[in-house]
C-alpha cells in the first residue's frame, strides 16, 4: 500500500476554496436563504479522495453502521445536530408502526428530545395545533438566519408534489433537503457538481452513456475514458443495484447485454444485472473504477469503500458541512480469496456475513481535513442552481 500523498491532499483543499460555481448548472429561479440538509457520500480513500457518488440520508438505510454501534446510529447523530437550532422539529412519515423502523430512525431518542413532534401524514402536520401555532408565526421572507423561522420539518415517504406544496404554503418552515434532493438523488445531476477544474480532482473520471446499444458505443467510451476498469451506474438506483464493474475488454460485452437482453437479465437473480431487465432510462453513468487504500479485517485484506454520514446547513451566506459517521462497506471477497471483480470490489451490505468495518480515528482525521471543504463547496453549488432550467 502506498503511503498518503498528505501534502498535496492539503494543499489542494486550500486552492479549492477559491472555486468559483459552475456556470454550467442552471440558477435558481427562487434563491434558497436557509437549509439543512442531512446525506451520505461514498468515498474511496488512498492518495487522494475521490467520491463515487452522494445520496440522501432520509432514504438511506444504515445497516452497516448499526452493525457496529446499534441500531439508529446515524439518525441519532442528526437528531443530536439538529438541536443547535432550537427549533419546534416534525418527523412526518406514514410507515413508522413498525418497531424496526422505529429502530432504525432512533424513534425513542427523537422523542426524547425537547420540541420534537411526529405526524403520520401532511394531513395531520397541517392539522396539529402546535404547528399551526408556530405556523402563525411572522418569518421575515428570505430570512437568512435559521432561528428566525419557526420549525424544522422531515419529509420521509412523501412525494416532491406535495413537498413543494407544503413550503409554498408554509414559507416559515424549513424543510431539510430542500437544496440538496434533486442532486442527491440522481447519480447524473449529483456527478454534474465536480465539473470544474478543482473539483474534478474530487471524482473518478465519468461519463454520460446513452443506453442504446451501438457496435461502437465501447470504442468511443474507452477512447474518451481510457480505463483498465469501468464502473456500469444507473442514474437513481439504490442498494447497488445495476452496479457493475468491468475490465476494458467486457465493457463492450456487457452494454449489449443490459442495453438489449432484457429476457436473458431477468432470469438472473444477481440485482446488478436483473435491474436492467426492469428499467428503461436513457441514460446511465460510466466511471473509472478507483480502489481504496487496502484495510485489514480479521487479518484479511479489503478494497472496501468509506461511507460517510453528514448533516449540512446554510445560514448567512456560508455553507456547513458536520461529518457525523464513518464506516468501511466489505465486499464479498477478501483480495487473497477466489472471486470476481465484483466480488472483490463491489462494496455492499448483506446480512450472513461481516460487511462492515470501523474506520481508524486517522483515517477519520485525514477524511475531515481533506472532504469536509470539498463537501461545503458541492452544497454550496445545490444552494444557488438546480439541474433543471428555471
Amino acid at each position: 500500500m502506498k503511503p498518503y500523498n498528505i501534502l498535496s491532499l492539503i494543499c489542494s483543499v486550500v486552492v479549492l476554496l477559491c472555486v468559483p460555481l459552475n456556470a454550467q448548472l442552471y440558477q435558481r429561479k427562487n434563491p434558497i436563504a436557509v437549509d439543512i440538509s442531512f446525506g451520505i457520500a461514498d468515498i474511496k480513500l488512498n492518495d487522494s479522495v475521490k467520491v463515487l457518488e452522494f445520496g440522501q440520508g432520509i432514504k438511506s438505510r444504515f445497516d452497516g453502521l448499526d452493525n457496529l454501534y446499534g441500531y439508529g446510529t446515524a439518525w441519532s447523530s442528526f437528531w443530536h445536530y439538529l438541536q443547535q437550532f432550537n427549533l419546534p422539529i416534525w418527523y412526518v412519515d406514514p410507515k413508522l408502526n413498525a418497531a424496526k423502523r422505529q429502530q432504525d430512525i432512533a424513534f425513542d431518542t427523537f422523542k426524547n428530545l425537547p420540541n420534537t413532534h411526529y405526524a403520520r401524514g401532511l394531513h395531520e402536520l397541517t392539522h396539529d395545533k402546535k404547528f399551526k401555532a408556530c405556523m402563525q408565526q411572522t418569518t421575515i421572507a428570505y430570512s437568512p438566519d435559521i432561528a428566525s423561522y419557526q420549525a424544522i420539518v422531515i419529509l420521509r415517504r412523501v412525494g416532491k408534489i406535495h413537498r413543494k406544496q407544503l413550503k409554498k404554503q408554509y414559507p416559515q418552515c424549513i424543510v431539510v433537503d430542500a437544496a440538496t434532493m434533486p442532486f442527491f438523488s440522481n447519480k447524473q445531476f449529483s456527478s454534474e457538481l465536480f465539473q470544474d477544474t478543482l473539483l474534478q480532482a474530487y471524482k473518478p473520471q465519468w461519463h454520460i452513456c446513452p443506453t442504446r446499444y451501438r457496435s461502437d458505443l465501447a470504442a468511443q467510451i474507452i477512447e474518451k475514458m481510457a480505463c483498465d476498469y469501468y464502473v456500469i451506474k444507473p442514474i437513481s438506483a439504490a442498494k447497488g443495484h445495476g452496479v457493475l464493474m468491468v475490465s476494458q475488454a467486457e465493457l463492450d460485452e456487457t452494454l449489449h447485454l443490459i442495453f438489449t437482453k432484457k429476457q436473458i437479465l431477468r432470469t438472473m437473480p444477481d440485482p446488478s444485472y436483473n435491474y436492467w431487465a426492469h428499467r428503461n432510462h436513457t441514460n446511465c453513468i460510466i466511471e473509472e473504477y478507483v480502489p481504496s487504500k487496502q484495510i485489514n479485517v480479521n487479518n484479511k485484506p479489503f478494497d472496501a469503500t468509506m461511507r460517510i454520514v453528514f448533516a449540512l446547513h446554510y445560514m448567512h451566506e456560508t455553507p456547513h458541512a458536520t461529518l457525523l459517521n464513518y464506516y468501511w462497506k466489505l465486499p464479498p471477497c477478501n483480495l487473497d480469496q477466489q472471486g470476481n471483480l465484483m466480488d472483490k470490489h463491489k462494496s455492499n451490505i448483506v446480512t450472513g456475513r461481516p460487511c462492515s468495518a470501523p474506520v481508524t480515528d486517522y483515517d477519520k482525521a485525514l477524511v475531515a481535513q481533506v472532504f469536509t471543504p470539498v463537501l461545503s463547496t458541492i452544497y454550496e453549488k445545490t444552494i444557488f442552481s438546480t439541474p433543471f432550467p428555471a
